[in-house]
C-alpha cells in the first residue's frame, strides 16, 4: 500500500513540476502550429498509391466548390447543343420513373440518380437481366452468384433492384459523402464505375487538381463524358474509356454523355458554384479592361484547349512576343517566367523584362524576375502577406486586381518557384494565366492556393484600355477595368 501512495505521490510531483508544464505547453503549441501550416506536396509516388488502393486524402491545394464543373444543361443540351437524352430515352424514364421514385422515397434520394445508372448500366431495359449475372444495374459482386438470373424480370423484380440499388448507394458507393452536393455525386459515380488509374491520369492531364482527378472522376467518361469539347473523343483523340471489366481494353470513349451530365439534364442537384472560384474553368468571355491581363489572355490558351498548351504550341501573339523579345529558345515559351516577361514586353508596359536585359529567367532561388519585381519602381507589392493566397476564396476578395503579378520563388516547403498572371472574369470566377516550365504554353487555367506575393505596375503608362468612361473604380479598385494606381492610394 505504501508503494503505491509512494508512487502516486511521484508521478503527481512529476506532472505538476512546473518544468514539465512549460516544457509540455511549448510543444503542444508547436505541434498546433506545424499542423496548421506546414503543407508539403503529396509527390507522385505518394498520390498513385492512394489511387490504386481507393485512399482519399485531403488536398490542401483544391478548390472549396460545390460544384468542380459548373453546367446548366436545363434544356437537355451539351455543350456542343446536341441533346443530352433523346426523346426515345426520355420516354422510357418517364415510364419507369413510379419505380424510381418509390426507391427513391424510401432511400432519400433524387429520382434521377436511379434513371441514370438504369440508363448507363441497362440502356433502360427493365423487363431482362442481362447474361453476365449481374442484375439490371451491373452489380459487379455478383457476377460469380445466380442472384439475378439472366431472362425475364417482373415488375416486382424490377422494384427489388431498384430498391437493392438505394441500399447499396447508403451503405457503400455514396458511404461518407454529402449525395446533396455535385462533388458527392460525382465521387459516388466514380467510385460505382471503379476509379481506374487511366481516368486518373486523364483528369490531370486536362489540368484537374487531384481531388478532382482522383476522387470526382473529372478524367471519367463514366461520369463527365460530353462535358465539353476534351472530354469529346471526337474532338480530342486522347479521351478514352475502358471496354471491359478491369480496364484491360480501352479506346475511344462512346458518344455517351457521362452520369453527371444526364443527372443535370434531368434536373438532378444543384448545378453552380456557390464560391466564386470555378473549379473547372472556362473560356474567358470578353476582355478584362486591363492591359496586362488582356495581354496575358492574347499569348495564352484559352482553358478548353489545355491539350495546345501541353503540346507546347504557341498562340500566334506569343510566337510573335517571344519573337520581339528574343526569349523562344527558352524553353519554347513554355516556362512561367518567359511568359510572364513576354506579356509585360508585348505590352510595351516594361520593355526590359527579358533575357537581354538580365531580368529574366528563372524564378527560383529569387533569380532575375524576382530581383526585378522586387528592385524596378515599375512595381508595388499589395499589402497581403504570404498566406493569404493559401486560401483559394481569397481570390475573390477586391484587393486582388486584374493584371497583378502573383509569383513565389523556391523554398524548403517548394522546390521550385512560379510566377502567374491573375484574371478574374466579369462574373466575379477567378482565374491564372500562366506556363509551367518544361510542361506546357501559356493557359488560362484555375486557380489554387500557394504563398503568393501579389505584385501591380504602378508605371506611368496607361493600363486600363476601357473606353467606357462611365466604369470607374471604386476605393478599393475592385472593377474589372482597374487603373492600377499604387498601392499606397
Amino acid at each position: 500500500m505504501n508503494k503505491v501512495k509512494n508512487l502516486s505521490e511521484i508521478l503527481k510531483n512529476f506532472f505538476l513540476n512546473p518544468r514539465f508544464l512549460v516544457s509540455f505547453f511549448i510543444l503542444f503549441i508547436f505541434t498546433i502550429i506545424n499542423a496548421t501550416y506546414v503543407h508539403a506536396d503529396i509527390d507522385e509516388s505518394t498520390l498513385d498509391f492512394y489511387d490504386a488502393n481507393g485512399i482519399f486524402y485531403y488536398d490542401g491545394k483544391a478548390s472549396n466548390c460545390v460544384s468542380s464543373t459548373p453546367l446548366d444543361l436545363s434544356g437537355n443540351k451539351l455543350y456542343n447543343g446536341d441533346p443530352v437524352l433523346t426523346e426515345g430515352q426520355l420516354a422510357l424514364i418517364e415510364k419507369n420513373k413510379p419505380v424510381y421514385e418509390q426507391s427513391a422515397a424510401k432511400y432519400n434520394l433524387p429520382w434521377q440518380m436511379f434513371a441514370v445508372i438504369h440508363n448507363m448500366e441497362s440502356s433502360l431495359n427493365s423487363t431482362r437481366n442481362p447474361d453476365n449475372h449481374q442484375g439490371i444495374y451491373q452489380f459487379y459482386e455478383a457476377r460469380n452468384t445466380n442472384r439475378y438470373p439472366p431472362g425475364p424480370v417482373t415488375l416486382e423484380e424490377f422494384q427489388k433492384q431498384t430498391d437493392e440499388l438505394g441500399q447499396q448507394i447508403i451503405s457503400n458507393y455514396g458511404k461518407g459523402l454529402d449525395l446533396t452536393t455535385d462533388d458527392g455525386v460525382k465521387a459516388m459515380w466514380f467510385k460505382y464505375n471503379g476509379r481506374a488509374k487511366i481516368y486518373v491520369n486523364q483528369g490531370r492531364d486536362l489540368g484537374f487538381n487531384d481531388t478532382q482527378a482522383s476522387q470526382l472522376g473529372e478524367g471519367s467518361p463514366y461520369v463527365m463524358n460530353l462535358a465539353d469539347a476534351n472530354r469529346d473523343s471526337r474532338n480530342n483523340k486522347n479521351w478514352v474509356e475502358c471496354k471491359k471489366d478491369g480496364c484491360k481494353v480501352f479506346g475511344p470513349a462512346s458518344i455517351r454523355a457521362g452520369t453527371f451530365i444526364q443527372y443535370k439534364a434531368l434536373g438532378g442537384g444543384g448545378s453552380f458554384t456557390t464560391s466564386g472560384i470555378s473549379c473547372s474553368g472556362s473560356s474567358p468571355i470578353g476582355t478584362s479592361g486591363n492591359l496586362i491581363s488582356d495581354t496575358a489572355l492574347k499569348l495564352a490558351w484559352p482553358y478548353e484547349k489545355h491539350q495546345e498548351a501541353l503540346a507546347k504550341h504557341l498562340t500566334d501573339d506569343y510566337k510573335l512576343a517571344l519573337q520581339q523579345n528574343g526569349m523562344t529558345h527558352v524553353y519554347g515559351g513554355a516556362s512561367c517566367d518567359v511568359f510572364v516577361g513576354s506579356v509585360m514586353t508585348y505590352s510595351g508596359l516594361d520593355p526590359e523584362f527579358d533575357e537581354k536585359h538580365g531580368n529574366c529567367c528563372q524564378i527560383s532561388g529569387s533569380g532575375p524576375p524576382y530581383q526585378h519585381i522586387h528592385k524596378s519602381s515599375l512595381y508595388e507589392r499589395v499589402p497581403v502577406d504570404i498566406n493569404f493566397l493559401r486560401d483559394v476564396k481569397n481570390y475573390n476578395d477586391p484587393i486582388i486586381q486584374n493584371g497583378d503579378i502573383l509569383m513565389y520563388t523556391s523554398s524548403s516547403e517548394f522546390r521550385s518557384g512560379h510566377m502567374a498572371i491573375f484574371y478574374r472574369e466579369q462574373n466575379g470566377t477567378a482565374h491564372l494565366i500562366h506556363a509551367s516550365k518544361g510542361d506546357r504554353t501559356g493557359w488560362v487555367g484555375n486557380v489554387y492556393g500557394r504563398p503568393f506575393e501579389v505584385w501591380r505596375y504602378v508605371g506611368d503608362k496607361p493600363v486600363n484600355t476601357t473606353e467606357d468612361k462611365t466604369i470607374k473604380p471604386d476605393n478599393n479598385k475592385s472593377t474589372n477595368n482597374t487603373v492600377n494606381t499604387p498601392t499606397s492610394q
